[in-house]
């Protein structure tokens, strides 16, 4: 399970281990359940940006666009997930685990920094 505020409305959006991406009121109160999503897989990771969220799951990330003027439905998907690649000097077996464990954007929105459960 994980959250993270949205930089301009202080909504709450909080993920599941069973895939659920649920958006609250500063205040905790329901506000939507966002049906596009990884349903049925666990969301390691939400970070918020300037657009929206983007949520890491298993080698994946998705992008959330928000729209502050649909209370019913406060979150879009920007296209598909989008896989990580590991960029390494040396060779690596295939079965190595890209797990999203952790992940923060920099305040200038040009890099995402992931760390993965093999590091």
């Amino acid at each position: 399970m994980c959250h993270a505020w949205d930089k301009k409305t202080a909504l709450l959006t909080v993920c599941t281990d069973h895939g659920e991406i649920l958006v609250l009121k500063n205040n905790g109160e329901f506000l939507a359940n966002v049906h596009e999503g990884p349903s049925g897989k666990q969301i390691e990771v939400c970070e918020s940006f300037s657009r929206g969220y983007i949520l890491g799951v298993e080698d994946s990330l998705f992008f959330y666009e928000c729209d502050d003027d649909e209370e019913r439905s406060p979150l879009t998907m920007i296209g598909d997930g989008t896989m990580i690649k590991m960029a390494v000097k040396e060779l690596m077996p295939h079965d190595r685990n890209n797990k999203i464990q952790a992940m923060v954007i920099n305040e200038s929105e040009t890099c995402i920094y992931i760390l993965t459960q093999q590091g």
